[in-house]
Protein backbone atom coordinates (compact mmCIF):
# COMPACT_ATOMS: atom_id res chain seq x y z
CA UNK A 1 0.00 0.00 0.00
CA UNK A 2 2.68 2.41 0.44
CA UNK A 3 4.74 1.35 -2.64
CA UNK A 4 1.44 2.27 -4.63
CA UNK A 5 1.01 5.72 -2.63
CA UNK A 6 4.56 6.55 -3.29
CA UNK A 7 3.98 5.86 -6.57
CA UNK A 8 0.96 7.91 -7.30
CA UNK A 9 2.11 10.83 -5.98
CA UNK A 10 5.27 10.21 -7.96
CA UNK A 11 3.62 10.28 -10.82
CA UNK A 12 1.67 13.37 -10.28
CA UNK A 13 4.28 15.46 -9.55
CA UNK A 14 6.04 14.24 -12.41
CA UNK A 15 3.21 14.79 -14.62
CA UNK A 16 2.74 18.40 -12.92
CA UNK A 17 6.60 19.24 -13.03
CA UNK A 18 8.25 18.06 -16.68
CA UNK A 19 5.16 17.60 -18.81
CA UNK A 20 4.38 19.99 -21.38
CA UNK A 21 0.21 20.77 -22.24
CA UNK A 22 -0.55 21.00 -25.42
CA UNK A 23 -3.17 23.17 -26.45
CA UNK A 24 -4.53 25.70 -29.69
CA UNK A 25 -1.51 27.82 -29.13
CA UNK A 26 -0.28 26.80 -32.27
CA UNK A 27 -3.73 27.10 -34.02
CA UNK A 28 -4.56 30.45 -36.43
CA UNK A 29 -7.20 31.85 -37.45
CA UNK A 30 -7.16 33.20 -41.09
CA UNK A 31 -9.24 35.26 -43.36
CA UNK A 32 -9.02 33.29 -47.36
CA UNK A 33 -11.23 35.64 -50.21
CA UNK A 34 -11.23 33.45 -53.29
CA UNK A 35 -12.15 35.02 -56.40
CA UNK A 36 -14.44 37.40 -53.93
CA UNK A 37 -15.92 34.55 -52.00
CA UNK A 38 -14.77 35.25 -48.15
CA UNK A 39 -14.44 32.62 -45.81
CA UNK A 40 -12.84 32.32 -42.19
CA UNK A 41 -10.73 29.09 -41.41
CA UNK A 42 -9.34 27.98 -38.14
CA UNK A 43 -5.22 26.38 -39.23
CA UNK A 44 -2.14 25.11 -37.80
CA UNK A 45 -0.62 25.71 -41.68
CA UNK A 46 2.27 27.11 -41.47
CA UNK A 47 2.42 29.23 -44.42
CA UNK A 48 0.07 30.34 -47.12
CA UNK A 49 1.08 27.16 -49.24
CA UNK A 50 0.36 24.95 -46.85
CA UNK A 51 -2.70 26.56 -45.80
CA UNK A 52 -4.34 26.36 -49.62
CA UNK A 53 -2.93 23.25 -50.00
CA UNK A 54 -5.09 21.70 -46.46
CA UNK A 55 -7.92 23.64 -48.34
CA UNK A 56 -7.53 21.85 -51.84
CA UNK A 57 -6.99 25.10 -53.75
CA UNK A 58 -4.70 24.83 -56.37
CA UNK A 59 -2.98 27.44 -57.81
CA UNK A 60 -0.64 28.32 -60.91
CA UNK A 61 1.87 30.87 -62.11
CA UNK A 62 -0.89 33.23 -63.83
CA UNK A 63 -2.77 32.93 -60.47
CA UNK A 64 -2.70 36.28 -57.96
CA UNK A 65 -1.59 35.29 -54.22
CA UNK A 66 -1.37 38.07 -51.64
CA UNK A 67 0.41 38.12 -49.53
CA UNK A 68 3.09 35.22 -51.69
CA UNK A 69 2.86 31.29 -51.04
CA UNK A 70 6.41 31.42 -48.61
CA UNK A 71 4.75 34.07 -46.22
CA UNK A 72 4.54 32.24 -42.87
CA UNK A 73 1.29 32.56 -41.21
CA UNK A 74 1.85 33.61 -37.53
CA UNK A 75 -1.18 35.61 -36.35
CA UNK A 76 -4.97 35.62 -36.50
CA UNK A 77 -6.86 37.54 -38.62
CA UNK A 78 -4.45 37.46 -41.66
CA UNK A 79 -5.92 38.06 -44.89
CA UNK A 80 -5.54 35.97 -47.60
CA UNK A 81 -6.20 36.69 -51.37
CA UNK A 82 -6.57 34.78 -54.25
CA UNK A 83 -7.38 35.44 -57.95
CA UNK A 84 -7.65 32.38 -59.82
CA UNK A 85 -6.43 32.75 -63.25
CA UNK A 86 -9.64 32.12 -65.68
CA UNK A 87 -10.00 32.51 -69.99
CA UNK A 88 -11.66 36.15 -71.24
CA UNK A 89 -11.92 36.63 -74.73
CA UNK A 90 -12.14 40.26 -75.44
CA UNK A 91 -14.11 41.97 -78.61
CA UNK A 92 -12.03 44.75 -80.06
CA UNK A 93 -14.06 46.93 -82.91
CA UNK A 94 -14.63 42.72 -84.27
CA UNK A 95 -11.07 42.00 -83.43
CA UNK A 96 -11.41 39.19 -80.53
CA UNK A 97 -8.48 37.92 -78.52
CA UNK A 98 -8.48 35.45 -75.73
CA UNK A 99 -6.37 35.98 -72.92
CA UNK A 100 -6.03 34.26 -69.32
CA UNK A 101 -6.26 36.40 -66.31
CA UNK A 102 -6.59 36.28 -62.96
CA UNK A 103 -8.04 39.80 -62.51
CA UNK A 104 -11.86 40.50 -62.09
CA UNK A 105 -12.02 44.28 -62.96
CA UNK A 106 -13.07 44.24 -66.98
CA UNK A 107 -10.80 47.30 -67.07
CA UNK A 108 -7.99 45.73 -65.70
CA UNK A 109 -8.52 42.84 -68.06
CA UNK A 110 -8.26 44.83 -70.78
CA UNK A 111 -5.20 46.80 -70.13
CA UNK A 112 -2.96 43.60 -69.05
CA UNK A 113 -4.15 42.37 -72.07
CA UNK A 114 -1.84 45.05 -73.99
CA UNK A 115 -4.92 46.85 -75.33
CA UNK A 116 -4.77 50.69 -75.18
CA UNK A 117 -7.88 52.17 -73.42
CA UNK A 118 -8.98 55.78 -73.42
CA UNK A 119 -11.15 56.78 -70.12
CA UNK A 120 -13.95 57.42 -71.92
CA UNK A 121 -14.21 54.23 -73.88
CA UNK A 122 -16.76 51.74 -72.47
CA UNK A 123 -16.50 48.27 -71.21
CA UNK A 124 -19.10 45.39 -71.17
CA UNK A 125 -18.67 41.89 -69.44
CA UNK A 126 -21.40 39.11 -70.01
CA UNK A 127 -19.62 36.48 -67.67
CA UNK A 128 -21.12 33.54 -69.27
CA UNK A 129 -18.91 30.95 -70.31
CA UNK A 130 -19.55 30.23 -74.42
CA UNK A 131 -17.35 27.97 -76.80
CA UNK A 132 -19.22 29.14 -79.99
CA UNK A 133 -18.13 31.57 -82.16
CA UNK A 134 -14.70 31.62 -81.14
CA UNK A 135 -15.88 33.22 -77.73
CA UNK A 136 -13.83 31.28 -75.18
CA UNK A 137 -14.73 31.19 -71.50
CA UNK A 138 -16.13 35.29 -69.83
CA UNK A 139 -16.85 38.07 -72.63
CA UNK A 140 -15.44 41.23 -72.57
CA UNK A 141 -16.89 43.94 -75.14
CA UNK A 142 -14.92 47.48 -75.66
CA UNK A 143 -17.10 50.25 -76.38
CA UNK A 144 -14.80 52.56 -78.31
CA UNK A 145 -15.87 56.46 -77.59
CA UNK A 146 -15.63 58.56 -81.37
CA UNK A 147 -12.33 60.80 -81.80
CA UNK A 148 -13.89 64.24 -82.52
CA UNK A 149 -12.74 67.81 -82.49
CA UNK A 150 -14.64 70.82 -81.59
CA UNK A 151 -13.36 74.52 -82.49
CA UNK A 152 -14.60 77.11 -79.88
CA UNK A 153 -14.29 79.78 -80.82
CA UNK A 154 -11.34 79.43 -83.18
CA UNK A 155 -9.73 77.38 -80.28
CA UNK A 156 -9.37 73.41 -81.17
CA UNK A 157 -10.34 70.69 -78.46
CA UNK A 158 -9.44 66.86 -79.86
CA UNK A 159 -11.93 64.95 -77.47
CA UNK A 160 -13.32 61.34 -77.40
CA UNK A 161 -17.03 60.44 -76.84
CA UNK A 162 -19.36 57.94 -76.47
CA UNK A 163 -22.16 60.18 -77.27
CA UNK A 164 -24.45 59.77 -80.10
CA UNK A 165 -25.46 63.61 -81.40
CA UNK A 166 -23.44 66.49 -81.64
CA UNK A 167 -25.92 68.44 -78.91
CA UNK A 168 -25.12 65.61 -76.57
CA UNK A 169 -21.48 66.17 -77.03
CA UNK A 170 -21.46 69.97 -75.80
CA UNK A 171 -23.42 68.29 -72.80
CA UNK A 172 -20.96 66.12 -72.05
CA UNK A 173 -17.93 68.54 -72.31
CA UNK A 174 -20.00 70.91 -70.63
CA UNK A 175 -19.97 73.12 -73.38
CA UNK A 176 -22.55 76.12 -73.03
CA UNK A 177 -23.87 78.38 -75.86
CA UNK A 178 -24.94 81.82 -75.48
CA UNK A 179 -28.10 83.32 -77.30
CA UNK A 180 -27.17 83.79 -80.96
CA UNK A 181 -24.26 81.40 -81.02
CA UNK A 182 -24.15 79.13 -84.39
CA UNK A 183 -23.39 75.24 -84.10
CA UNK A 184 -21.98 73.36 -87.19
CA UNK A 185 -23.61 70.72 -87.71
CA UNK A 186 -26.90 71.17 -86.06
CA UNK A 187 -27.02 70.10 -82.92
CA UNK A 188 -28.99 66.72 -83.87
CA UNK A 189 -26.60 65.62 -86.15
CA UNK A 190 -25.28 62.08 -85.08
CA UNK A 191 -21.86 62.22 -84.95
CA UNK A 192 -19.48 60.03 -86.75
CA UNK A 193 -15.50 59.45 -86.46
CA UNK A 194 -13.57 62.39 -86.27
CA UNK A 195 -16.14 64.99 -86.93
CA UNK A 196 -15.76 68.52 -86.81
CA UNK A 197 -18.08 70.53 -84.89
CA UNK A 198 -17.96 74.38 -84.99
CA UNK A 199 -19.13 76.69 -82.35
CA UNK A 200 -19.25 80.38 -83.26
CA UNK A 201 -20.22 83.28 -81.27
CA UNK A 202 -22.07 85.97 -82.26
CA UNK A 203 -20.39 88.97 -83.84
CA UNK A 204 -17.46 86.09 -84.07
CA UNK A 205 -15.65 85.36 -87.54
CA UNK A 206 -13.73 82.08 -88.14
Amino acid sequence: VTFLILFFFSSVGMVLLGSQTVGPSDSRVVKVTIDGAEQTVPTRAKTVADLLKRLNVSVNEKDIVQPALTTPILEDNMQVTVQIARPVTIVDSGRRITVVSPHQQPRKVVQNAGITLYPEDGIASSGSVDVSDQIIGEQIVVDRALPANILLCGNSIAVRTRAKTVGELLEQKDIKTLAGDTVEPARKTRLTANTQVFVVRMGSKV
